[in-house]
Formats: C-alpha cells, structure tokens, sequence
C-alpha cells in the first residue's frame, strides 16, 4: 500500500477527517479533541495537541484493529439512510420529524463546533437514526433536498449522504432573509461553515456536495459572492470564482496553526473580524 492510499484509508477510520492532497487533519485518536489537532503526512503522524507522534504505517494497524473490535459488536451502517426514509415518509416529512427529535435531544458534535442548542433550533435542523439532518429550501421555504451528517455514535463511513437522485448542485443556504438583505454573501465548501458565518451576522451559502459546483446553481443571485475555501481548497475556488466573473472573488487569508476552516476560527473567536475586513 502506497502513501496516498494510505492516506485515503486513514481518513475513513479517524473522527472529522479532513483529507488534503498530501496529509490528513482530524480530531486525535489518543485523547478527547474538541478540536482538530491531529495531522497524519505518508510517512508520520502528530498531534499539535498532546505531543503523541510516529509511523503512519503504525497508525493504520491500531486503528484497523480497533475498527474490528467495534466492528463485531456493533451492526454496520454504510448506507444511505435516506432511501429507507423516503419509502415512508415525504421528504418535508422527515425534515420535521427530524427537527422534533433534535429539540429534545440537541447535537452535541454542533455544540462541540459551537453551534448552540438555540442555533440548532432555529435553523431548523434535525436529528434522525443519529443522523444529522440539514434541510435544504428554496426561497419560498420550501423543503427541496437535504443532506444527512453521521452523528455522534453511528459507525457509518459515511459521513455526509444525500438523497439518491437529488440534483449535486443544490445550495445550503441557512437563511435566505440574510442572503435578501445584503448586497453580498459569502460561499463556502461546508455546511457548518455557512451556518458560522451566519451567526456571525453575515450572509452565506455553501455547496453540498464538496468542491465542485457548477456556476449556473449561482446563476439568478446577481450579487457580489465572496468564496470562503478551507485550507487546500484555495484552486477550486479560484476555478469558480473565474467562471463567476465580476461575482466572485476569493477570500485569501492563511490560516493560523490548528485551524483549516471558518468553522475553526469561528471557534476560535475570530471569524467575525476576518469576515469584516473582507468586505472593509
């Protein structure tokens, strides 16, 4: 097994990976990691957290033999949920029967990322089989998608799933009131980064199928668009920042030691003061 490969099979086994083109980031396998401070390179791995360090190699056999353990006590869950959901219920009925669970029993990983209880609720969100359940809507408010985020104890590999069918281009936006308002909004990559950037005030959307989006889902929001990648994520940005014209434009920033994302500094408290200058 080559390097990458390597690579690609630790990002299934480590919690909130994030696979860049020649290392991992992730929340550490060997204590409690709020916060991803783990980086895994072809050859060795360390965390910026606790010190702990070594071989890949090593690191994949741990994990593998620990994924086998659980794996015998526990069923396997590589599906998509949504097929079984929909041959019972509408899509806008999962989404409220989802929003019904979560307010009783809010998502830790949410709050961990710092989305509060009251966030979580007012967005709409929703919990289902410990599935995360991010409801996508048009501008009348009608439920048209959704995208389904592994909870915090389901075993499945799979981390974000949507409806078998579902058109790849469809846009998250978390409140399209927000999106109106504004003569601008930003774009990003994740969901939970979108949802950041709204509770920092400002306007946002994200895709919800990763990097690629083809620019014409952006076609009737003639507005200035402020692109937001992750780190690594800087090329494809670029990509759809050229084919948007006048629209778009990257934001350019370098992000500090254990942060990759809007989502870390929004937990790190400075996100709000990125967005401003952006736009200052």
């Amino acid at each position: 097994m080559n390097g990458q490969d390597t690579l690609e099979k630790l990002s299934e086994l480590l919690n909130n990976a994030r696979r860049y083109e020649n290392y991992i980031a992730s929340s550490c396998p060997f204590h409690d990691d709020s916060r991803p401070s783990f980086f895994v390179y072809e050859d060795t791995y360390k965390c910026s957290s606790c010190g702990k360090w070594g071989k890949t190699s090593t690191l994949l056999r741990q994990l593998e033999k620990k994924t086998m353990r659980v794996v015998q006590d526990q069923p396997s869950y590589d599906y998509n949920p949504w097929s079984k959901w929909l041959k019972k219920m509408s899509l806008p009925e999962i989404v409220k029967v989802s929003q019904h669970i979560l307010s009783d029993r809010p998502s830790m990983y949410l709050r961990n990322r710092g989305i509060s209880t009251r966030h979580q609720i007012k967005l709409g969100l929703g919990m289902l089989e410990d599935w995360l359940i991010f409801p996508i809507k048009n501008q009348f408010m009608q439920v048209i998608g959704g995208v389904a985020r592994a909870g915090e104890s389901n075993t499945s590999s799979l981390k974000y799933v949507i409806p078998n069918g579902q058109d790849p281009n469809l846009l998250y936006v978390p409140s399209w009131s927000a999106v109106k308002n504004k003569s601008y909004f930003y774009l990003t990559f994740g969901i939970i980064d979108s949802i950041s950037i709204l509770i920092c005030g400002d306007a946002a959307m994200s895709t919800t199928t990763g990097k690629r989006l083809n620019p014409d889902a952006l076609q009737s929001l003639r507005k200035k668009i402020y692109i937001f990648p992750d780190h690594g994520e800087e090329k494809e940005a670029y990509n759809l920042a050229n084919s948007l014209g006048w629209r778009g434009k990257v934001i350019k920033y370098a992000y500090p030691d254990k942060a990759k994302d809007p989502n870390d500094l929004f937990q790190i408290g400075i996100l709000k003061n990125v967005l401003q200058a952006t736009t200052h």
